[in-house]
């Protein structure tokens, strides 16, 4: 509302007012603000806080009041104010004065006196309002630009690997990149190429293309009994199992069993060992000088044939084998034949897949039952579907499988059956039957199904098991022998050459076939088309190491050499045109870099080439259909994997998160990547259905393996595959559910509510929070382990700090609304035998108590601030850089989009890669 001069006057000579507030009130001032505020209407206001100045009318308020803690000399929580100087330097950090903007019109700043006026306040967040939110962004609109970008550790093993035909992981040997401005490690102003690096890059190199020639060498042979290699445990001894194995049984991690071999040329080798499981799935590890090369699944208790093959480098490695259980299969993987009895076929897991969805006896459903029976149906349904898998199984062995592992399924069988009995009481109740003719309306509507699986169980009644040595652990590891052969033609080898296209002969000369090799070759790895006068500089360092005495092939390695450290591999140009200073479209390559290696971490592949080619990239049908068909492809996975785990930070699970293995038992390998994988194949999910991007704020469905599943306290989950499941609990569903983002946000013994506070507020909602201050003080180390005493309360006398309350009182709220999750992300509902009281109160009064009502707060009232932010950090990532205040209108367009896709995850991926500055570039952006 708008004051009356007499109102004002009024305020300003009231016996209430001091003669020092007089004095702070000058007289060009006091006209000033009358001027303002005597206006009638709005616009009459808008046009008089228009012909006010920032440098000599709003900048002497800021001096008045905010500078004392936000200038030169002192900047409370890393602002600093004063070094704003005209309107426009306001728009390059138009988030942090909209957050200024806040804090004076809720009264939280300036903290101290003197303090400014009601009017004074009043002027200050209207001038800034009026200058920040009536901002036509699209007359500041700027595409940017992005460092000449070098390619990421990641990037270049992928290209490398697309490159060659061959995954050689060469990039292995480069240190790690290091997060940029935008959050990102693909950050291209944090990229750039040091001496050191550049050695390696010729390293790589030259290892890479020796590895694609070392498949026409003479291949090497070593074969190794398992008791004749070395055991690092010295009190173990070779184990004698059956008639025809003796050898190493490995049961724990810390048991390796190694040999130390020379490989003559790098490249590819076959490792094959004779081995078996003591009891149920088991694997071993293959690790070449402490590096990880692969696993083996073993599934059999007889002796088996498996292989691997692995790139080695050239030169003496120790090759040792470790126990690794299988961990997480993103899909259903084979099992391995046996010798002995009939095993699942290697199209096990769609039989098996096809036989539930045909020959579960389901409860139907109806649209008047209300939702509480509907849950419980689906409860039945699903407890129905887990234990139709091993009648499946079952189904497929016949009475011809290994009896024990027949067995196993059986006894599962009779396990699930509690399952489904526990669901099915629990329907008949609400329903209003007795069990009894629940059963006989249940069996009614599936009788010949039920049939069939009885007489699968009659089939295998008198099956009975097979003893195993009882000196052995269950799921230990056997091995017998281990032979090494190479180099050896990988298995998926591309049917054609990538690399080597052409060879001399009658009718190809020397220097014509190696023209023709170096020509597709540089195109490819540059990701453009090359000129003559560059593919005549290869082939010049060709004719000469030809001309030294050099073989064809080791004189074409030379030219290769050169076109793999070249900073037009090394890097993805985006130069201009021309000089003009101005901006300018991407071409079609370039354009084809920038999606290809946003959307697969890689080069673009040959269809992209070819739209390029034919300068059909750009169009805006044809765009969207390619991200399409990238999104569709199993390469996109690493990109969003790496986008999610950066985003979100639980790539530090394992890594610099680990929690107390004294404290928390059961958590381990397989568990933390299950947890990964549930966030990862959640979002994929999304993109690939057109999900809305809501659902990760709350979703009714997950995605679990019998691991996860086991940790949540969900049941009717088995196997190691994750799998998509309904979820009957609120409490989980969405990322705050997630097991991966409440461990990344906890200590190693306990839950922490600032950091899980902190994570919603920053990195799911963008907003800024500053470090704590130097005096803030920490928690004790046994924080929340006190009997009788909650974590929370803790918490409540440390916060007692001064400093620390306007913080805490926008964090706790939020981080104590989790605390029903433990630092693994168990739900709990008490604490040290107290219960656990997870209400809060943000400071604009709403209030909520546990995870369920936070999410629905969140969806409630913080919605476009998620939404808004999700979308910042995926521009910033699919840019590489950090955004900018001129990025605004792009981003505007791609909210209205999102809106009108009710949120559509795919069209957020679609829309960024259609979005000005993903196809724009500017030389100078600052400058403009």
């Amino acid at each position: 509302m708008y004051l009356s001069l007499l109102t004002f006057a009024e305020i300003m000579f009231s016996k209430r007012a001091s003669s020092s507030f007089i004095l702070r009130i000058n007289l060009p001032r006091l006209i000033l603000v009358t001027a303002i505020w005597v206006q009638a209407t709005p616009a009459f206001c808008e046009s008089g806080l228009n012909s006010l100045k920032f440098e000599t009318d709003i900048r002497p308020l800021l001096e008045e009041y905010c500078f004392r803690c936000h200038g030169e000399e002192k900047q409370n929580a890393d602002v600093q104010l004063s070094s704003f100087h005209t309107k426009r330097s306001l728009l390059k950090e138009h988030k942090l004065w909209q957050e200024v903007i806040h804090l004076i019109r809720e009264e939280e700043m300036p903290e101290e006196e003197p303090l400014p006026t009601p009017e004074e306040r009043a002027l200050l967040v209207d001038w800034l309002e009026l200058t920040l939110n009536e901002i036509d962004w699209t007359k500041i609109k700027n595409p940017g630009r992005v460092t000449i970008p070098r390619l990421t550790k990641v990037e270049y093993n992928n290209t490398m690997r697309d490159l060659l035909g061959f995954d050689f992981n060469p990039g292995n040997v480069f240190s790690e990149d290091g997060e940029g401005q935008s959050g990102f490690t693909n950050d291209r102003d944090s990229l750039f190429i040091t001496p050191v690096q550049m050695e390696k890059y010729f390293e790589a190199a030259e290892r890479s293309l020796d590895a694609l020639l070392s498949f026409e060498k003479e291949p090497i042979e070593y074969f190794f009994e398992s008791e004749d290699m070395f055991m690092t445990e010295t009190r173990e001894i070779p184990k004698q199992i059956g008639d025809d194995f003796f050898g190493f049984v490995i049961n724990r991690g810390q048991m390796t069993l190694y040999e130390s071999m020379d490989f003559p040329y790098d490249g590819f080798y076959r490792f094959t060992i004779r081995a078996l499981s003591t009891e149920g799935p088991t694997g071993t590890r293959l690790r070449i000088n402490d590096e990880v090369k692969g696993d083996i699944e073993i599934y059999k208790e007889v002796p088996d044939i498996y292989s691997i093959t692995a790139f080695v480098p050239k030169g003496s490695q120790q090759v040792a084998w470790n126990i690794q259980k299988p961990a997480v299969l993103y899909t259903p993987k084979p099992k391995p034949r046996s010798t002995n009895y009939k095993t699942l076929p290697n199209n096990s897991g769609k039989l098996v897949r096809k036989g539930i969805e045909e020959n579960t006896p389901l409860y139907p459903d109806s649209d008047e039952n209300t939702e509480s029976i509907r849950d419980s149906i689906t409860r039945l349904n699903e407890t129905a579907k887990s234990m139709q898998q091993r009648y499946e199984q079952l189904r497929l062995l016949g009475t011809e499988g290994d009896p024990n592992e027949i067995l196993s399924y059986m006894d599962s069988i009779y396990q699930r059956l509690e399952r489904v009995k526990d669901a099915s009481a629990e329907l008949a109740r609400k329903l209003g039957l007795s069990i009894d003719d629940f059963n006989a309306r249940y069996r009614s509507f599936n009788e010949a199904k039920f049939a069939a699986n009885e007489k699968i169980l009659e089939a295998i009644a008198s099956i009975q098991p097979v003893e195993v040595p009882p000196q052995l652990r269950a799921q230990s590891v056997g091995i017998d022998w281990v032979k090494v052969m190479g180099p050896a033609v990988p298995e998926n080898a591309p049917e054609k050459p990538l690399v080597f296209v052409s060879k001399p002969g009658k009718e190809m000369t020397a220097t014509r076939a190696a023209n023709r090799i170096i020509d597709q070759f540089a195109d490819r790895a540059f990701r453009r088309p090359v000129s003559r006068q560059e593919v005549s500089k290869y082939l010049n360092l060709f004719k000469e190491a030809s001309a030294g005495g050099e073989s064809f092939e080791e004189s074409v390695k030379l030219a290769l050499m050169a076109v793999l450290v070249s900073p037009n591999f090394l890097y993805r140009p985006e130069l201009a045109p021309s000089e003009s200073g101005k901006e300018y479209r991407l071409n079609d390559y370039q354009l084809a870099s920038r999606l290809s290696y946003f959307l697969w971490m890689s080069m673009p592949d040959e269809e992209l080439f070819s739209l390029a080619k034919r300068k059909r990239l750009r169009q805006p049908k044809v765009l969207r259909q390619q991200v399409e068909r990238m999104l569709n492809d199993p390469r996109s996975a690493q990109s969003m994997e790496t986008f999610l785990g950066q985003w979100l930070g639980f790539e530090s699970l394992g890594v610099t998160v680990i929690p107390e293995p004294g404290i928390f038992k059961t958590f381990d390998l397989p568990l933390m990547e299950a947890m990964k994988a549930e966030t990862v194949l959640s979002f994929e999910s999304l993109v690939h259905s057109g999900g809305s991007l809501l659902q990760l704020l709350d979703s009714r469905q997950t995605y679990l393996n019998d691991v996860l599943a086991m940790h949540y306290g969900i049941e009717g989950i088995d196997g190691s595959e994750m799998r998509p499941v309904r979820l009957i609990d609120r409490n989980r569903g969405g990322l705050l559910g997630m097991a991966s983002i409440l461990t990344a946000t906890s200590n190693p013994a306990r839950t922490n509510p600032v950091s899980r506070g902190k994570w919603v507020l920053e990195t799911l909602l963008g907003n800024r929070i500053p470090e704590p201050p130097a005096d803030a003080g920490i928690l004790p180390e046994n924080a929340g382990q006190v009997e009788g005493q909650t974590l929370r309360e803790e918490f409540e006398m440390h916060r007692r700090n001064p400093s620390c309350v306007d913080c805490h009182e926008k964090i706790d709220p939020i981080g104590f609304g989790l605390e029903n999750f433990d630092a693994i992300g168990r739900f709990r509902t008490s604490e040290n035998g107290v219960p656990i009281d997870s209400a809060g109160t943000m400071p604009d009064g709403v209030t909520f108590e546990g995870p369920v009502e936070l999410k629905d707060y969140l969806i409630r009232e913080r919605k476009d601030q998620f939404i808004r932010n999700i979308i910042e950090r995926m521009l910033a990532y699919a840019l590489g850089r950090e955004l900018k205040h001129y990025d605004e209108a792009a981003l505007k367009n791609i909210i209205d989009a999102l809106g009108k896709s009710v949120y559509d995850a795919k069209t957020l991926i679609t829309e960024v890669a259609l979005s000005y500055p993903f196809q724009f570039q500017h030389p100078n952006p600052d400058n403009e």
